[in-house]
């Protein structure tokens, strides 16, 4: 069973993270521009934490902080999501990916974004970044 409730910032030092993601975990504040959720299994155990920074009205930049181990949930929470944007209504969701990390470029490419350009030695460490969008209905 997957749970998903309004994020608690308590909940990231909860979240056994993916190696790739430690850095953005400690990045900053992620969840203080917009909604934001988390999704745990029945036993509580956080799988992922994730949510949408405003932008602008219609423009969102989506985040997600994905634990290992969780891919008995992924495609539910993969299913979860793709509903949300589908229904919000927003004209354009942005999304970053480490461009060497292909899982989660592949999991762009299942919630429905595409690619658009790379920026590169974007990172704290030299590495590049995908940008990744997904162009709705929104009313902006």
């Amino acid at each position: 069973m997957i749970v998903i409730r309004e994020f608690d910032p308590g909940d990231l030092t909860k979240l056994e993270l993916q190696p790739m993601q430690a850095a953005e975990a400690s990045a900053g504040s992620l969840y203080e521009n917009g909604p934001a959720w988390t999704v745990s299994d029945g036993d509580g155990r956080i799988l992922a934490c994730m949510g949408f920074l405003i932008a602008g009205p219609s423009y969102r930049i989506a985040w997600a902080l994905l634990a290992l181990g969780k891919r008995n949930a992924m495609v539910a929470i993969t299913r979860t999501i793709r509903r949300l944007l589908d229904g919000a209504g927003w004209a354009r969701v942005e999304m970053l990916t480490r461009a060497d990390f292909a899982e989660a470029a592949d999991w762009a490419e299942l919630l429905g974004f595409k690619l658009e350009s790379v920026k590169r030695c974007a990172l704290p460490d030299g590495g590049d970044v995908l940008v990744w969008a997904r162009i709705g209905q929104g009313d902006g």
